[in-house]
């Protein structure tokens, strides 16, 4: 059984990645995470979160995966809510760490808990996962750097230990995330988890270098604007799911603690069918359509990382910060408002973006092919006027009436086309 794992931002996106068939998320709380600034997780929400999942037999990972100070190692040994939660019955079924302080103390004090190797510790080669094994860590999480034959390899090696790898989502221009653009210029430390992300920033060329012995130069495209070099391509392994499975990855994991829920459930549902599908003798059409179905969400491009050695080549989209897709998230169906006139049977849909009546929606289901449908009305459920449009803002619900007798499942996500 292979594990898709999900980020969670918030507890309602670890819903919709549960929904739409993550195996099991990540999360952190803000003092102790790489996601420090844009962190919706509190002790009580990561409690509830944590609750949830087990009721529906999925798994949470916590992040403490910051390079400690000496305040943070004592901000751990003195917080007897960081302790409580700990020994909890509603512990995480892991916590992903960094430091090797961390480690240390999280291993002396809960040894009852696994403990993941985060990504951070970069590790490449199998004498390192030999090392960390011997510490006593249950899984690593590979540096982003490692290509599908340094995978093999350490499998090979170390075939014992579980092997978790990142196939989709943003990369860092840095190695293996260590970067102090955002401390050097905001005073904000990525290794806090305070990253304020320079490295997307538009550019401008202050120098330009002519030498004949650097064996590869960036072309530096500029605008009006600047230039996006520091800027990484996303990546994207929908193509080579199947080569990392036989390379003996164990776990699937998706990068975006920050993204929408769109985000993390369209891509948690095309991951999911590729892996449910990975011996199908149709593969290979089920990837392509999957793959079309990623080019419908704002990227920064995709390439496949470092797994063939792609970011190597071409490390940088520098004509642009994003990639517009043409599609928008338009709304999520929801259940029935209190204050509606209408009944239960109706589409209810907290609107995202704006829907224009007569327009074409796709419905993203939970499995299987979206479906194409036709907003022929767009119903105001708390009055019952008709609305030609709608737009997004202030937890904005409606009925929407399409062109088929259809009701759609609650946590259904519609996207429209700009």
């Amino acid at each position: 059984m292979f594990e898709l794992l999900a980020p969670s931002g918030s507890l309602k996106k670890m819903k919709f990645a549960f929904e739409y068939g993550a195996d099991a998320v990540y999360m952190g709380l803000p003092d102790f995470s790489l996601r420090a600034r844009l962190n919706d997780y509190n002790i009580e929400s990561v409690y509830e979160s944590i609750n949830y999942a087990h009721k529906i037999g999925k798994k949470v990972y916590v992040t403490f995966n910051i390079f400690a100070h000496n305040s943070h190692i004592e901000n751990l040994e003195n917080s007897e809510e960081i302790k409580k939660f700990l020994s909890s019955d509603s512990k995480p079924d892991a916590v992903i760490c960094s430091d090797p302080g961390i480690i240390l103390w999280m291993s002396e004090n809960f040894p009852d808990i696994d403990i993941h190797l985060s990504t951070q510790m970069n590790t490449l080669n199998y004498k390192a996962v030999e090392f960390w094994k011997k510490i006593g860590i249950k899984r690593i999480i590979l540096g982003r750097e490692c290509t599908l034959e340094d995978i093999i390899t350490i499998k090979k090696e170390i075939p014992n230990i579980e092997i978790e790898y990142f196939v989709h989502g943003s990369m860092c221009m840095a190695y293996s995330g260590r970067c102090f653009l955002s401390k050097f210029f905001l005073n904000k430390s990525a290794n806090l988890g305070e990253c304020t992300h320079p490295c997307r920033f538009p550019w401008k060329k202050v120098a330009e270098v002519e030498n004949e012995n650097i064996p590869r130069q960036i072309l530096l495209e500029e605008d009006e604007k600047g230039s996006y070099f520091f800027s990484s391509y996303d990546m994207c392994m929908i193509e080579y799911m199947k080569e990392l499975v036989l390379a003996g990855v164990d776990s699937f994991k998706i990068e975006g603690r920050t993204k929408s829920v769109f985000y993390v459930s369209s891509v948690v549902k095309v991951y999911r069918d590729v892996l449910d599908n990975i011996n199908s003798p149709t593969l290979s059409e089920i990837v392509e359509y999957n793959k079309n179905e990623l080019e419908k969400l704002v990227s920064r491009g995709y390439i496949t990382g470092f797994l063939h050695d792609e970011a190597k080549i071409n490390p940088s989209n520098v004509n642009n910060i994003r990639e517009e897709s043409g599609y928008r998230f338009a709304g999520e169906v929801v259940s029935k408002n209190e204050e509606s006139i209408f009944d239960e049977n109706n589409n209810y849909v907290l609107v995202h973006n704006k829907i224009i009546s007569g327009s074409s929606i796709e419905v993203v289901l939970k499995k299987g092919r979206n479906l194409n449908l036709k907003v022929e009305k767009i119903i105001d459920p708390d009055s019952g006027e008709e609305l030609s449009e709608i737009s997004s803002g202030f937890e904005k619900v409606v009925i929407l009436i399409f062109d088929r007798d259809i009701k759609l499942e609650e946590m259904t996500l519609l996207v429209g086309k700009n």
